[in-house]
């Protein structure tokens, strides 16, 4: 029983780990796209021209934007209230209702969650052009566990012999992105725009294949797996035996990094730019008015691959575990758990190949329409799908957007995540004089009135330099400006 509580205690705490690592760690929040005065949205179709003639975002700020989000978990199936202890506990809890967690899973489920900032972030205009260019640190990561994999972790074998981990995995890419847009406006009613992309990949892990597969009966456990695994990483060591197979107990940091960490540097200057791991991408999109003030629009991002060479590794096993239990005495120290990953090592080995490899990134659909009431009152429906593993995620949201006076716009939005109903957003900019700062999420305030209800959470956060911003709504221009 000690042997069984181990391991569901790692099986718990990777999952733990994999979503509050990365819970800092998006998905831009749609609420931005039919927003006032906000140069990043062109992030989400470069057709869109700012309306000042030129931007500058300050280093790392502009912008900075985070994203989480579980498919199918919400807030209230992870976290509950113990009238009896008068305390929050987890679905991990000895108190929790494991059963109604564990129906809320489908066969197959998604954590996935990003985060990004931009170093540099700047556009201008050239009569019916507009320029931008944009340096972004990025970083995705989605975790697919089966409904299995929490059955086991959580109950062990109590309520059933067979268990299918398959298609549980984790994907983590962290690569820089330098961004060149131009957008062409063609008397106000048609823009069209792209931005190419130069990517520089500097960590990978990507679950190629899993397949696995445990029988749990009293007398013995039966182990099937197959799995295919690709990873990069700058200070990465996975060394291999005579025989091909990898010796895990020595994987772990370059012992020559650790020796001399500058000379290590200096010999690996492409590995730590990210110019050994060389990508492209592009994003399209357009927009016109078939009629007054009604526009249509649509984009596709990140199309595009990323090529790993540099400490690439190619990591394959395919075989099978039987384990009896172990023996345990009275008085005897030794370490069991230890004594299981041993047998488990024994068994199930991995061969490894240095050799490039590609992934590609998660492509994103946009369709868009907004119809401005006049000049200052704006409605906008945007929908997203996101395109991860073969699988389509959508999200709607309709928008109402005000620009009151020329220095401040609001957007209160609604959105439809997945197949979550309660997601309520809110966008604020300001601009006075050359500062012009915004916030934009999802959530709030539906977020904070019904935090039990929600499965996702996202903000974006900027602030920019614009110059050049004289051409103003008619119906603001004579309006007093607070600057």
């Amino acid at each position: 029983m000690a042997i069984l509580f181990r391991i569901r205690f790692i099986l718990i705490i990777t999952w733990i780990m994999v979503t509050i690592n990365f819970h800092s760690a998006g998905q831009v929040s749609t609420t931005l796209y039919h927003m006032y005065g906000i140069p990043q949205a062109n992030h989400l179709n470069p057709a869109f021209q700012p309306e000042c003639n030129t931007f500058l975002g300050l280093p790392m700020l502009s912008p900075l934007s985070i994203n989480v989000e579980s498919n199918p978990l919400r807030y209230k199936d992870i976290f509950s209230y113990d009238s009896q202890l008068d305390a929050m506990i987890t679905f991990m809890h000895q108190n929790a209702d494991k059963k109604s967690f564990l129906d809320r899973l489908k066969p197959v489920n998604n954590i996935n969650s990003n985060v990004g900032t931009n170093p540099l972030s700047t556009g201008w205009r050239n009569g019916q052009f507009y320029f931008t260019v944009d340096l972004t640190e990025k970083i995705d990561q989605n975790f697919r566990f089966t409904e299995d994999f929490m059955e086991f972790a959580l109950n062990g074998n109590r309520n059933r012999e067979r268990f299918n981990f398959s298609e549980t995995g984790i994907d983590l890419t962290y690569y820089r992105e330098f961004a060149v847009g131009i957008s062409f406006n063609y008397e106000d009613e048609f823009q069209i725009g792209a931005r190419a992309k130069v990517l520089f990949g500097l960590a990978n892990l990507t679950t190629r294949l899993s397949d696995i597969t445990l029988k749990a009966s009293e007398d013995k456990w039966e182990v099937n797996s197959s799995m295919v695994l690709d990873v990069t990483g700058p200070f990465l060591y996975i060394p291999i035996d005579s025989a091909g197979y990898v010796i895990l107990d020595s994987a772990g940091i370059d012992p020559s990094f650790e020796e001399d960490a500058f000379a290590w540097l200096l010999d690996n200057v492409s590995t730590i730019l990210g110019t050994g791991n060389p990508g492209l991408a592009l994003d399209f999109g357009f927009c016109f008015s078939p009629v007054e003030n009604l526009s249509l629009s649509a984009s596709v991002n990140d199309l595009g691959f990323i090529r790993w060479k540099n400490d690439a590794y190619h990591l394959e096993q395919d075989g099978s575990l039987e384990w009896q239990g172990i023996e345990v005495k009275l008085d005897d120290d030794r370490d069991y758990g230890e004594m299981f990953l041993d047998s488990v090592k024994n068994q199930v080995n991995f061969t490894s190949v240095g050799e490039p490899y590609s992934t590609f990134l998660a492509g994103k659909v946009y369709l868009g329409a907004a119809y401005e009431i006049n000049e200052m009152v704006k409605f906008g429906l945007v929908n997203k799908t996101r395109i991860y593993h073969a699988q389509l995620f959508n999200q709607l949201t309709l928008s109402a957007n005000v620009r009151p006076i020329s220095m401040f716009s609001a957007t209160l939005s609604y959105s439809i995540i997945g197949t979550n109903y309660s997601n309520f957003g809110l966008g604020l900019a300001l601009r006075a004089g050359p500062f012009s700062m915004y916030f934009i999420t999802d959530q709030a305030p539906g977020g904070y009135l019904w935090p039990e209800t929600i499965n996702s959470f996202n903000f974006r956060f900027g602030l920019n330099l614009v110059f050049g911003c004289a051409k103003i709504p008619r119906k603001l221009r004579d309006m007093p400006l607070i600057d």
